[in-house]
């Protein structure tokens, strides 16, 4: 026969599994909401270390709490879309001046997935620690113009010269290809823009995001998507006569 404080202990463990044997007023939990949550995150008492430290522990709290959200910030603004407000006159009349608001997908960052009219944002090649905007009118392998219409100067890419003068080389050639890993990148308002044809053909690390649509706040609150761009393939004249 079993001692009787065995007896007793059996019986509290089969009181304790059995439903109908529990105390009435033991009823489940309910579930909390998101803003409960949050003040009794705040509320709590502090952990039995930082109890003894109350001034500490409230500021540290606030500096947790505070560096989870500057760092969910930072990665939405750098893996995924921003704002950015447009400035200067060389995407006229696609972009305003001023009061453009654009938004970038950053999802094409460093080139990908970028085709020829889509309107990107780079970091600047020659002015260090700017950025611009402009449409890509040529990617790797393409054969574009050296020299756009209405501009002046000459651009210094030149493609192999087998053993020519460089001086000779820049004045024969007048189309060039873009090299591997690169793109070429134009404004909309051509007498207007600093772009490939001043600095050459762009870098597609330099490319942070591509432009999917504006804000514009100058006339009036309206967003828009961009305009198509209206680019075509040249044609070949090769069986056509020339006079």
């Amino acid at each position: 026969m079993l001692p009787l404080a065995a007896r007793r202990f059996a019986a509290r463990l089969v009181r304790a599994q059995s439903p109908f044997l529990r105390h009435a007023s033991t009823k489940p939990k309910a579930k909390q909401s998101v803003r409960s949550s949050i003040a009794k995150a705040f509320t709590e008492p502090a952990p039995p270390v930082l109890a003894r430290y109350p001034v500490i522990y409230k500021p540290l709290q606030v500096l947790i709490y505070g560096t989870g959200a500057a760092l969910a910030y930072h990665i939405w603004c750098e893996y995924f879309f921003t704002l950015s407000l447009a400035e200067g006159i060389s995407m006229s009349p696609t972009m305003n001046a001023t009061g453009d608001w654009l938004l970038l997908s950053k999802r094409y960052r460093r080139g990908r997935g970028i085709e020829v009219g889509d309107i990107v944002s780079f970091k600047h090649p020659v002015d260090e620690g700017t950025y611009g905007v402009k449409r890509v009118v040529g990617m790797p392998g393409d054969f574009v113009l050296r020299d756009s219409p209405d501009t002046s100067g000459m651009m210094i890419q030149v493609s192999s010269c087998n053993g020519q003068d460089n001086d000779m080389a820049r004045e024969l050639i007048y189309i060039i290809q873009i090299p591997e890993g690169h793109c070429y990148v134009v404004g909309d308002n051509l007498k207007f823009s600093r772009d490939s044809r001043m600095f050459g053909p762009l870098p597609l690390g330099l490319v942070k995001a591509k432009v999917i649509g504006k804000f514009s706040t100058l006339y009036e609150y309206a967003w828009s998507s961009l305009p198509d761009d209206g680019l075509k393939p040249a044609l070949s004249h090769e069986n056509e006569d020339v006079d």
